[in-house]
């Protein structure tokens, strides 16, 4: 597994070779939205408890087994308006680390 620094994703496709699982989570708001996990250098496995169902914010959804990882999220086209900072970042080489509950856009 590759690490999933933006320097790595310059050279390797990382998100095309890592282990990934994903979910489509649909909401009211938002519309389906797909959460991509993606394994990185140390993760050797993604493990999701529930494969199918209802779920609640702030529900433990899997864990990444041994080291770290990140998660990619992809939204509906005109559902929401993502936070300039994320594309800010990007542009500039920068990773966004966000925790749960933050904000990352508005509907």
């Amino acid at each position: 597994l590759h690490t999933v620094q933006p320097a790595a994703c310059e050279t390797v496709p990382v998100y095309k070779e890592n282990q990934r699982e994903y979910t489509l989570i649909k909401t009211r708001c938002f519309g389906t939205l797909l959460q991509m996990e993606v394994g990185a250098l140390l993760v050797g496995r993604i493990k999701n408890y529930q494969q199918e169902g209802y779920v609640k914010k702030g529900h433990e959804k899997g864990k990444f087994e041994y080291g770290g990882s990140t998660i990619i999220l992809l939204v509906e086209p005109d559902k929401v308006k993502i936070a300039s900072e994320f594309f800010e970042n990007t542009e500039n080489g920068y990773e966004t680390f966000i925790k749960m509950g933050e904000c990352i856009g508005k509907i």
